[in-house]
């Protein structure tokens, strides 16, 4: 693991992939990671936002789902980095650092709105999806809140169809935990 986040690369929704980050060798990684971003605006204007954030070791993105309204999933996009990296460089604990960057975001947001007394704030939020990427040891971590998800998938040399897949299902879930480095965070 990175013993602390500090990222070379960060970008939100609307900053471009720079060329010179579009394949880029991370030094404890084996082969070079490439990045790719993209938005698809399922409204307009689009609600949704989005993290990427990598640095020696790691990469860290994030779906901010919006509802209601940008003000939460704008606050979100730049936030929940900040706040995951901050607990991950104190306690060196993945999971901690989603939890605390999660509840602690929540918080701040709705602190801000009322003082604000920004309506339109408060009555918008945000489903998010955010995962840390350990280069070194290959382990990918999620974590969610509300309806949205991250899809696992992978790049063979044969072309597969990619299932829906489902961790409720106790078959799917022993395989899915016996064949990689997945942990559950509860």
């Amino acid at each position: 693991m990175p013993a602390q986040l500090t990222a070379d690369v960060f970008l939100t929704t609307l900053d471009p992939l720079p060329a010179e980050h579009a394949r880029r060798p991370l030094s404890s990684a084996a082969t070079a990671v490439v990045l790719h971003k993209s938005t698809y605006p399922a409204n307009a204007p689009s609600e949704d936002r989005s993290t990427l954030s990598a640095g020696e070791g790691f990469i860290f993105g994030g779906v901010w789902d919006g509802h209601g309204g940008t003000a939460c999933s704008t606050y979100a996009e730049t936030k929940i980095w900040e706040l995951f990296a901050a607990e991950y460089n104190a306690t060196q604990d993945v999971e901690k650092a989603f939890t605390a960057a999660y509840s602690e975001c929540d918080s701040a947001f709705l602190a801000q709105s009322l003082a604000a007394n920004d309506a339109a704030a408060l009555f918008s939020g945000t489903c998010a999806v955010g995962c840390f990427v350990d280069c070194a040891s290959n382990t990918i971590t999620c974590a969610n809140i509300g309806d949205s998800r991250a899809v696992v998938g992978r790049f063979d040399s044969e072309v597969g169809s990619l299932n829906q897949f489902s961790v409720s299902c106790i078959i799917e879930m022993k395989w899915l935990f016996a064949t990689s480095r997945f942990k559950m965070i509860e």
